[in-house]
């Protein structure tokens, strides 16, 4: 009789076992790198929003009242009457569905989203010298 080359359920069933391990052992810390990837851009992204909003607040005299304002080269307000912006290219993608802004003590960004008819406040720490996580 002639034996067969190959594996046996068995083996590949231990197989397949040890990948589905190892899998649950990797994929936290994989996710953790991904999320704080994240948060660096929505820091980034709070800083070149904030600064924008600085800029806006000066050239104008007068706060910001749509994030909209932004992006658009306006001149009716401004303090010496000349034409200013756009302060940034395109609103940051974690503003998407943002109703309120809020800049709080310059160290934290605040957003209120609508989701579902619920609110969600979400906030998103300032990039300061010292990170303490």
């Amino acid at each position: 009789m002639k034996r067969k080359k190959g594996f046996t359920l068995i083996e590949l069933i231990a197989v397949v076992a040890i990948m589905g391990i190892m899998a649950v052992l990797i994929l936290p810390k994989v996710s953790g790198y991904s999320e704080a990837a994240m948060l660096a851009r929505a820091r980034a992204d709070f800083t070149m929003v904030r600064n924008a909003i600085e800029r806006y607040d000066i050239e104008h005299n007068t706060p910001l009242e749509d994030l909209n304002d932004l992006l658009e080269n306006k001149a009716d307000d401004t303090i010496d009457g000349s034409r200013k912006g756009p302060y940034i290219s395109k609103i940051p993608d974690f503003l998407n569905g943002v109703d309120d802004l809020n800049i709080i003590r310059d160290t934290s960004l605040e957003l209120i989203k609508i989701i579902g008819g619920t609110p969600m406040i979400e906030e998103i720490p300032a990039v300061t010298g010292t990170d303490e996580e």
